[in-house]
């Protein structure tokens, strides 16, 4: 394994210099995280728990076309989509699986900044295929290869989402944040095999990506950032929440027997609550 030192300076390096004999952009085409998604048999579980125990409102409703299935949840900065592919048959673990990133412009302008930079994407994929298109997906590939899929989503009536979106977070507000006292989403956390090609991916993509002692830290200025460790695999390894009160919700955790693991600096959810699922809570 490549020494700390070394794998540090050469993030270093990255961050500081050009990327492939470019100049750094000013700004890139990515605003956000839009929401990200977990994928499980046993999608009507989850959302049972997330809405019903955890009191979240819910961001868009159920939603089963046989061979695929979606609802998601509000957590106030981000929603959490919870999908499953195939028939419903209760069958775990939960995994992350999806990260969907918002574009500032619409799709062609992002084609032709990701193609002047060469960065790898897909042909965009337009939902539905037939008549007037709800969203277009452009998926980028290299950014957590071969295990969690991180596309860019573009909503045609985003003002609408939106607008959506403010409500659902109006509703929380209004909840308290739920028996969590929850406030929002801090982080993403991703495990990478290579964080020096994961710096560089990240940091073509949004310039704002830095090195952060032996992390990377992508950050934008509303929602959740993405924090990037080293790992044994490339994958979307977890989220952390942020509360009120660690106090009030750890309270809440072990009266309803959900507490999991001792987190340094805070709690976790039990993970068998969650279909194995790494959640994380820390005050806000």
């Amino acid at each position: 394994m490549r020494a700390w030192s070394t794998l540090c300076l050469g993030l270093g390096i990255l961050w500081a210099g050009p990327l492939s004999g470019q100049s750094r952009p000013a700004s890139g085409p990515i605003t956000r995280v839009d929401h990200f998604y977990a994928e499980t048999g046993a999608m009507d579980a989850l959302l049972g728990f997330l809405k019903r125990d955890l009191g979240l409102p819910e961001a868009w409703s159920d939603q089963d076309y046989g061979s695929f299935a979606t609802g998601a949840v509000s957590l106030g900065n981000v929603s959490f989509e919870v999908v499953r592919f195939g028939p419903a048959d209760g069958s775990d673990p939960v995994r992350f699986a999806g990260i969907a990133l918002e574009p500032e412009g619409d799709t062609q302008s992002l084609v032709e900044w990701l193609a002047r930079r060469g960065i790898d994407h897909s042909t965009p994929q337009t939902f539905p295929a037939e008549g007037p298109a709800f969203f277009e997906n452009t998926a980028l590939p290299g950014l957590i290869p071969e295990s969690a899929d991180v596309f860019v989503c573009d909503y045609k009536d985003r003002q609408m989402i939106l607008g959506s979106q403010a409500e659902n977070r109006a509703v929380l507000g209004e909840r308290n944040g739920g028996p969590l006292g929850l406030l929002g989403v801090k982080e993403l956390l991703v495990e990478s095999t290579d964080l020096l090609r994961s710096m560089e991916a990240w940091s073509a993509l949004v310039p704002s990506t830095r090195a952060a002692g032996e992390e990377i830290l992508v950050e934008f200025d509303y929602g959740p950032r993405i924090r990037i460790q080293s790992g044994e695999s490339d994958r979307f390894a977890g989220i952390s929440l942020l509360v009120r009160s660690l106090d009030d919700a750890g309270d809440f955790l072990e009266s309803r027997g959900l507490i999991g693991p001792a987190i340094l600096g805070g709690l976790s959810i039990a993970p068998e609550a969650v279909g194995g699922l790494h959640i994380v809570i820390v005050e806000g």
